[in-house]
């Protein structure tokens, strides 16, 4: 099922995921796209999931979609026009609807809120978390909802979105070490000790080459390829070639602030 690792960071947004594909009982290596970018860099988008819809692999049929709605303005118009298609599409097959498939898309990017860009990540699935590292049963039904929003719209103490996001993910990472991210795909939970523990190796060496304390952009980039490249090892290492469903070759895309361009 591969594995996606989306953040959110005072610097940008930044992607990423290996390229295994599993295709039935087989598993080919860096053979599949998971992280794709729309022209301009105004959107970028994360799967994980099913390998094929419509009888195209997914990340040429994400292209084809890509292409064809490259004149969209904003993340929320393509998730909405997406989300549509990949219904239409699980509609008419009768294999899933009769035996649905996990499918989870992330749409990220930034939009005007209140005249303020303000990141977002539209994520489109048809399965929830099950808090155990693992997801609900795939249902036939997709919904999308903004994670980043959700995130926010949590807190007990008020808070004033959209102003403060940038700054509250600058504290995050200033004060507290870590980010706003979000991991899908094959046992995330095991993932997130090696995203645990690459930040920190990184924060460490990075302290000792860097006087600033926090990632660039670039820096947040390796951190993210790093995660998803030595979690791919483990299984590279571990499992024999058909139980490898997350490779060790990443695709990293990203999109800075926007005033940052």
């Amino acid at each position: 099922m591969s594995i996606l690792i989306s953040l959110y960071t005072r610097a940008g947004i930044v992607y990423a995921a290996d390229r295994n594909l599993t295709w039935g009982p087989v598993v080919f290596p860096d053979d599949a796209s998971k992280v794709l970018l729309w022209p301009y860099r105004r959107a970028i988008l994360g799967v994980v999931g099913l390998g094929e819809l419509e009888e195209i692999q997914m990340d040429e049929w994400l292209r084809i979609f890509i292409a064809e709605t490259r004149d969209y303005e904003t993340p929320a118009e393509i998730a909405g026009v997406l989300l549509g298609r990949v219904q239409h599409a699980f509609n008419g097959s009768s294999e899933l609807m009769r035996k649905p498939r996990l499918l989870i898309i992330q749409i990220g990017g930034f939009e005007q809120v209140n005249g303020v860009a303000t990141p977002v990540n539209h994520m489109i699935r048809n399965v929830e978390s099950d808090r155990q590292g693992g997801y609900t049963q795939p249902e036939t039904t997709f919904r999308v909802d903004d994670m980043v929003r959700h995130y926010y719209e949590g807190f007990k103490e008020p808070s004033r979105y959209p102003e403060e996001v940038r700054e509250r993910f600058e504290v995050m990472e200033r004060e507290r070490g870590h980010v706003l991210h979000f991991t899908q795909g094959h046992k995330y939970g095991m993932f997130q000790h090696f995203v645990g523990g690459m930040y920190s190796a990184l924060k460490y060496a990075k302290g000792a080459d860097s006087a600033s304390p926090l990632f660039s952009l670039e820096d947040w980039k390796v951190f993210a390829r790093m995660s998803v490249e030595a979690y791919g090892a483990y299984f590279t290492h571990t499992r024999p070639e058909n139980k490898r469903f997350v490779g060790d070759v990443a695709d990293v895309r990203a999109i800075p602030w926007p005033k940052d361009v």
